[in-house]
């Protein structure tokens, strides 16, 4: 994608797929074989919805990336 920076923000590349390809609300990016494949949520009332009103199951990929950051226990590995 050109109309990147070499060293931008993996949210700068989802916001340019968004606007060139006019996505709203909701939509799914295959990034395979390099990463799980991800569900953007663009709509607040959407988001709202999955985090607040009816709190969904989280792929453990979550579990690796947020939780070194609020918890010692998973960087020692005891969970």
């Amino acid at each position: 994608m050109g109309e990147l920076p070499k060293a931008g923000h993996y949210q700068a590349a989802i916001t340019t797929i968004a606007n060139k390809y006019k996505l709203s609300g909701i939509f799914y990016i295959d990034l395979w074989p390099v990463a799980c494949g991800q569900v953007i949520v663009l709509d607040p009332q959407v988001a709202t919805y999955l985090t607040v009103t009816k709190n969904h199951p989280k792929h453990e990929a979550e579990k690796w990336l947020v939780a070194p950051v609020w918890s010692a226990k998973f960087r020692r590995g005891n969970h």
